[in-house]
């Protein structure tokens, strides 16, 4: 009997384990976007843009999205670490993202939602990345803080580039690449 009920403890705990391993694995991925107020991912339309136009900028149209993270419970069992709660959260900044009246093309709203997609993007690349993070009671909170910041720091940067190389649009061929790219990217 008792050689059984030791069989049995390890099972349980084999499959509390395992079941734990699973719970990373499958909630690490837990992601959300939100975008007019609504969750769901969808195309961006022009109605997603209220906030007021700079009419100081030379620009027709302006995207600003948010990316936040939570890591809720966090428990360390030997070279794991549980995160049953973490999450992602990409916004898109509808009071900050604007247009210009009269200027609403299909060509602008497609250079614009690139802004966003470079956000989804940026999550995908995220959620993987801390999947794989080596996490530790004492390196939690510095590792995630850090690895989130240079994350987001690399897309801003894109986006500048994004601006740069298609004249915020308006040069078609540099446009139609970063299109494939955003494609590819997303399709991942």
């Amino acid at each position: 009997m008792p050689l059984t009920c030791s069989i049995q403890n390890t099972m349980k705990k084999l499959f509390t384990l395992l079941l734990s391993l699973f719970t990373l694995t499958y909630l690490t991925s837990a992601h959300k976007v939100i975008i007019g107020g609504t969750e769901g991912n969808r195309p961006l339309v022009w109605s997603d843009f209220t906030g007021s136009a700079d009419a100081a900028s030379p620009y027709h149209a302006s995207t600003k999205w948010r990316l936040g993270y939570q890591t809720g419970t966090v428990q360390f069992m030997a070279d794991t670490t549980v995160m049953p709660d973490f999450g992602i959260t990409l916004e898109l900044s509808n009071g900050e993202s604007w247009v210009k009246k009269g200027r609403e093309t299909p060509e602008l709203l497609r250079h614009e939602q690139g802004h966003f997609d470079l956000g989804l993007i940026c999550m995908a690349e995220l959620l993987q990345a801390v999947k794989t993070l080596k996490l530790t009671p004492d390196n939690f909170k510095p590792t995630i803080q850090g690895l989130f910041q240079r994350t987001l720091s690399r897309y801003h940067e894109m986006g500048v580039r994004y601006d740069t190389e298609t004249s915020h649009g308006l040069n078609k061929e540099p446009q139609a690449r970063w299109s494939v790219f955003f494609a590819e990217q997303l399709a991942k």
